[in-house]
């Protein structure tokens, strides 16, 4: 995976205040903010481009080169082959660079971290692991198995882009932080459930990580970030009336059980949790 190293900017766009607002924050992260007039020698793949006007976008695009889009309120048109526009250049954080530029090259984000675990979104490259945390025994005894390979592979590219891509969440990847290796999946997703939206809250891990508090661990990180990050405050999640390990998991952090109903045909609890509480 390459790494960002450059970020060159439209001077119009920003005050002299926020530029150096970005320069500290992307200091941090050993990032270069340049002014576009000063576009230097960098590889295409090291570099992102924040602009507003159009040539610049189709400068980039022919070049392989992320791009930030900026307008106005009071522009007359608006700018075409840019995913990202911004109608605020003074409210762009790093963090908001660092997004444009993972999601140009499809690099998947690290979420955070716990004591014991890595959370990131998956990759394409993570499909081989998840086939083989998905074939361990005890794994799809109450959740869905994968697809045929290669209906798998479809189904997570467009996965990649639509839902990571638009929402900025999903089902994640869980990774034993010292060994580097794939113990798990959790996240949250939206849901029409009896002709209500829901979010909904799922995970499985590992059978050789169970029982050591992972689960615990990973789970009481997302429902933070879903509350801090994502705003969310109602989180909805739906067991088999046999998953007695989870039923325990979820009445441990917090969730309660509203009612029974069927799901995809499938008798299922329905729990909730308060994020205010």
């Amino acid at each position: 995976m390459t790494r960002l190293t450059h970020v060159f900017y439209e001077e119009a766009y920003f005050t002299k205040d926020k530029v150096c607002e970005l320069e500290n924050e992307l200091e941090k992260r050993k990032i270069k903010l340049y002014p576009a007039t000063k576009y230097a020698d960098v590889k295409p793949e090291n570099m992102l481009l924040m602009t507003g006007t159009q040539n610049m976008v189709d400068f980039a695009y022919d070049n392989k080169i992320a791009v930030l889009g900026l307008e106005k309120e009071s522009a007359q048109t608006k700018l075409s082959k840019v995913r990202y526009v911004y109608m605020d250049a003074q409210m762009i954080t790093a963090d908001d660079i660092l997004l444009v530029y993972n999601r140009f090259h499809g690099y998947p984000m690290t979420i955070g971290y716990t004591m014991r675990t890595k959370i990131r979104e998956l990759a394409l490259e993570d499909l081989d692991d998840l086939f083989r945390l998905y074939a361990k025994k005890g794994i799809c005894d109450y959740i869905e198995p994968l697809y045929e390979r290669e209906e798998e592979e479809q189904y997570q590219k467009a996965y990649i882009q639509n839902m990571y891509g638009l929402y900025g969440y999903g089902m994640w990847l869980v990774f034993d932080k010292t060994k580097n290796q794939l113990i798990g999946r959790a996240g949250i997703e939206q849901r029409t459930v009896q002709g209500r939206q829901v979010i909904e809250f799922g995970y499985v891990m590992d059978v050789s990580y169970q029982r050591q508090g992972y689960a615990t661990e990973v789970c009481e990180f997302l429902l933070s970030y879903a509350k801090e990050e994502l705003g969310e405050n109602l989180i909805s999640a739906f067991v088999h009336p046999e998953n007695e390990p989870s039923i325990r998991l979820l009445d441990k952090i917090g969730f309660v059980q509203k009612k029974e109903l069927l799901l995809d045909g499938k008798k299922m609890l329905w729990f909730e949790r308060e994020m205010g509480l």
